[in-house]
C-alpha cells in the first residue's frame, strides 16, 4: 500500500477537523457497526434495523442520527435508510487499511499460535495423563434421575431448577455437582439413565428431593477438557481404567463420577474423572 502525501492528508485534517471528527465517531460504537454491516446488504426499514441489532426505538434513532449526520447513511424514505455513496467508501478504505495494517497481521498471528499450542497441548494430554489419587469423605447429596435419550440433560435441568433457588449453585466447593450413569448403558441403547448429586449440609432433609447418604472411598482423579463429549468422555475413561490397571491400585465396583468444574465459551467444559479404587 503506497503511503499518503503527508502535506496532503495534513491540510486536509486542518481543514476539515469537524467532519472528520463527526465522521470516526459515527463509526466508533459496535451498534452503529452492525447497523453499517446490516445496510452493506441494501436499504433497510427502521423495523427490520431494530430486529437485526435488538435495539430499542430510542437507542436506534440515536444511533441512525448520528450516522445520517455524519454523513454515512442517508433516508431513502421516511423510516426506511441506505448507505450513502461516501459511506460506502469509508467502509471499503477502512476494511483495506485495517486488512493491511500491523494490528491485523498481529492479532492474526496470536489467533494461530494459540491454535497451534492448543493442538500440541491437546497431544500431550492424551499421551500423559495426570492422576491423583483422592479420597471423598462421607456425605448427604440431593440426587436427580432421569430416563431419556438425553438423560444428562434432562438431569441437570431438574438439578438446576431445585438447587438455584436454594443458593446451593453459587458454592462449587461447598456444594459441588457430580453425574454418573444408571444404569450403566449397554451397546445399541438409545434411552438411557443418568443422575446428579448435589453435596447438601449433613442434616440437610427436603421433601421436593430424593436424599441420600454417600459412604465415600478412594478414587483415582484426572481432569479433562471436553469438547466433543461423546469421543474426548469415553476416550478419557478408557485411559483412566488403562492407567489404575497398570498401577498399584485395583478398580472397585462402586459409581464412577462426573465432576463438572467448569463450562466455556463455545460449549466446552472441564470434567473431573473419578474411577473408585479398593482402600
Amino acid at each position: 500500500m503506497d503511503a499518503p502525501d503527508d502535506a496532503v492528508v495534513w491540510e486536509s485534517l486542518i481543514a476539515s477537523d469537524d467532519d472528520f471528527a463527526a465522521i470516526l465517531i459515527s463509526l466508533a460504537n459496535k451498534r452503529r457497526l452492525q447497523l453499517l454491516a446490516s445496510l452493506l446488504k441494501g436499504g433497510r426499514s427502521f423495523q427490520e434495523l431494530q430486529d437485526a441489532t435488538g435495539l430499542g426505538k430510542t437507542a436506534l434513532s440515536h444511533h441512525l442520527g448520528l450516522l445520517v449526520d455524519s454523513g454515512v447513511v442517508k433516508r431513502r424514505s421516511r423510516g426506511s435508510y441506505e448507505l450513502s455513496d461516501d459511506g460506502l467508501e469509508y467502509l471499503g478504505a477502512i476494511a483495506d487499511a485495517f486488512a493491511s495494517s500491523v494490528r491485523r497481521r498481529k492479532r492474526e498471528a496470536s489467533r494461530r499460535a494459540e491454535q497451534i499450542l492448543s493442538m500440541y497441548r491437546r497431544r500431550e494430554g492424551m499421551n500423559e495423563m495426570k492422576v491423583e489419587i483422592e479420597r471423598l469423605e462421607p456425605m448427604r447429596v440431593a440426587s436427580f434421575h432421569a430416563t431419556s435419550e438425553s438423560p444428562e440433560e434432562d438431569a441437570a435441568k431438574m438439578l438446576v431448577e431445585w438447587a438455584q433457588p436454594r443458593g446451593l449453585l453459587e458454592d462449587p466447593e461447598e456444594h459441588p455437582v457430580y453425574g454418573f450413569n444408571n444404569p450403566d448403558p449397554k451397546p445399541g441403547d438409545t434411552v438411557r439413565g443418568y443422575e446428579f448429586w448435589i453435596r447438601v449440609d449433613p442434616a440437610f432433609e427436603a421433601e421436593d428431593a430424593v436424599v441420600k447418604d454417600y459412604t465415600g472411598g478412594l478414587f483415582a482423579v484426572t481432569r479433562v477438557q471436553v469438547k466433543e463429549p461423546w469421543n474426548d468422555i469415553p476416550s478419557a475413561w478408557m485411559r483412566l481404567a488403562e492407567w489404575v490397571e497398570a498401577s498399584e491400585y485395583e478398580l472397585d465396583p462402586r459409581v464412577c463420577f462426573e465432576k463438572t468444574l467448569d463450562v466455556q465459551s463455545g460449549g466446552e467444559f472441564i470434567l473431573d474423572l473419578y474411577c473408585p479404587l479398593k482402600g
